[in-house]
C-alpha cells in the first residue's frame, strides 16, 4: 500500500456560499 501523491479531498479554490456584492437588507435611510 504505497500511495504515490495521492491528496485526499483536496479542494481547488472552491469558495463555499461566496456572496458577490450582494448586501442583505439595505435600508438606506
Amino acid at each position: 500500500n504505497q500511495s504515490t501523491n495521492q491528496p485526499i479531498n483536496q479542494s481547488t479554490n472552491q469558495p463555499i456560499n461566496q456572496s458577490t456584492n450582494q448586501p442583505i437588507n439595505h435600508l438606506t435611510i
